[in-house]
């Protein structure tokens, strides 16, 4: 009985020990998302078709309790145009998910992203749409906060 107590006691130190060395390795982790914070995710394609996503770098802010994205505007609109609030945003204390849109005169853009809160893990489906025909594209990168 007293090997179980000591075994017990044992790991929930452990555990205990693991919690404060991931609160403090805050380089990749997602810790806040209060207003004025701003995420650097960088991903690479791992399939698909869309070239513009082989290699990229995207910026979210979050305001006011929503996620602006100025990722898609700069891609595909006028380098001037301000950030766009994300459509159905989802923050839970594992995960940030969101999409992200831009339309343009003939052709959508989509985008369907996937931030862990832990780990930092950034992944995301992209879709452009001509209408009749489109792409894909998935990519897996890493978050981190920037500001």
């Amino acid at each position: 009985m007293k090997k179980i107590l000591f075994g017990i006691a044992f790991l929930l130190i452990l555990t205990g020990i693991n919690a404060v060395n991931a609160k403090d390795n805050k380089e990749n982790v997602i810790y806040t998302v209060e207003d004025g914070t701003k995420l650097e995710c960088t991903a690479k394609r791992i399939n698909g078709s869309i070239d513009d996503y082989i290699d990229t770098t995207d910026y979210y802010y979050f305001k006011n309790g929503k996620v602006y994205s100025p990722n898609l505007v700069k891609l595909y609109g006028k380098i001037n145009e301000d950030p766009r609030k994300v459509l159905k945003l989802k923050i839970t204390d594992d995960e940030i998910k969101f999409k992200d849109r831009y339309y343009e005169t003939w052709t959508m853009n989509y985008k369907w992203v996937t931030i862990d809160r832990k780990t930092g893990e950034y992944k995301f489906s992209a879709k452009r749409d001509f209408g009749t025909w489109y792409r894909l594209a998935n990519a897996l990168g890493q978050c981190k906060i920037v500001e």
